[in-house]
């Protein structure tokens, strides 16, 4: 009971990660973190605690891409903006 116990305290603490890593994902990248998650990945799933723990972990990892991506959407149409209205900027200028 102990070990289940352990394990649920685990799903708990990698939840509060996966929020944890929404607002500071540049953490992700941390070696520690990507050797935890891929022991967690690469371990056995050998019963309904540590397949509800790998899930968990999928799942921070899908948040923290979406948020990348998000983040690149936004660079790309910041970057599409600014690109327009410089060249609007030059155009004027010539005249």
């Amino acid at each position: 009971m102990a070990l289940i116990c352990s394990i649920d305290v685990h799903v708990y603490v990698h939840c509060a990660v996966g929020f944890f890593l929404t607002r500071h994902s540049e953490l992700m990248l941390t070696k520690r973190l990507k050797d935890l998650y891929h022991r967690l990945l690469a371990g056995p799933a050998d019963s309904p605690t540590a397949i509800q723990l790998l899930c968990q972990v999928l799942t921070n990892i899908h948040a923290y891409l979406v948020e990348e991506e998000l983040k690149m959407i936004k660079a790309e149409a910041k970057c599409k903006y600014e690109t327009s209205s410089l060249n609007s900027l030059l155009c004027h200028a010539s005249f």
